[in-house]
């Protein structure tokens, strides 16, 4: 089962209850309970998928944040997420912790993507591809105000690829010394 599936079946049994869930490095929460927390705690909001926005919090400060929760009486349960073809949620999605006494905030929040800036940054990201042949026609496209964040992206990319040749190189290296130790080391005896 999907991580969006399973969520949305959690959603429908617990409704009433922020639910988080480990996914990687971070806690996620979505749709209305991210539109919650992002406005009771400051926190930046992306986009989970089409019309459902996300946030999440490092595995490191769950902690803190699940302290946070309690201080101002939300109802909450937070998952571990396990990936992989499972009969059913509860094997899928293991309860860390929960609190069920407290409110949560019933209101369905309406999410706006058309005037969120983070999904308007996506959406223009998702319409491009960069290679070295494009680049240069690419930024001259860009209006001004964007212009800046796109040169940093594609220099971004560009110290990415350097990187990821340097280590093939050094990673190649390694390997070739360790193929000559086994075949001198072989040669010895």
């Amino acid at each position: 089962m999907k991580l969006n599936e399973g969520l949305k079946i959690l959603k429908q049994k617990y409704p009433e209850y922020i639910i988080m869930v480990k996914n990687g490095i971070f806690y996620n929460a979505t749709g209305n309970d991210a539109i919650i927390l992002s406005k009771e705690f400051n926190l930046n909001r992306i986009c989970f998928t089409n019309q459902t926005c996300k946030i999440g919090i490092a595995e490191s400060k769950i902690q803190e944040f699940e302290t946070e929760l309690k201080k101002k009486d939300f109802k909450y349960i937070i998952y571990d997420y396990s990936k992989g073809e499972y009969k059913n949620v509860e094997e899928q999605f293991i309860e860390r912790s929960r609190k069920d006494e407290g409110t949560y905030i019933i209101k369905e929040e309406k999410q706006n993507c058309e005037s969120c800036n983070y999904h308007k940054r996506i959406e223009n990201r998702n319409k491009i591809t960069l290679s070295s042949n494009n680049t240069i026609p690419i930024i001259e496209q860009i209006n001004e105000t964007n212009q800046e964040e796109y040169i940093r992206i594609i220099e971004k990319k560009l110290q990415l690829e350097k990187d990821i040749k340097y280590i093939e190189k050094i990673l190649n290296q390694y390997l070739n010394n360790l193929i000559e130790k086994y075949i001198v080391g072989e040669k010895d005896e």
